[in-house]
């Protein structure tokens, strides 16, 4: 699975996700593939925001919860 690039910009990443996720048979058709690369990117903007401000996931068998790193 792709996952976006630091230089990479949402339209950039989706257009280079949606012939891999077509290929490898993540999605049925084009509008599917976009839904998975949209979610993709959203995924991984989201957890690049946790880590520029400073939250760790724990992960206690349910859904994780966020921190600050400095009350630690």
């Amino acid at each position: 699975m792709p996952t976006p690039t630091n230089t990479e910009d949402r339209e950039s990443f989706i257009r280079r996700c949606i012939p891999i996720v077509l290929k490898d048979k993540t999605a049925n058709n084009p509008k599917q593939a976009y839904a998975v690369c949209l979610s993709m990117w959203n995924q991984a903007k989201a957890k690049n925001h946790d880590e520029t401000l400073g939250f760790i996931p724990l992960d206690r068998g349910e859904e994780p919860e966020r921190i600050l790193i400095s009350s630690l």
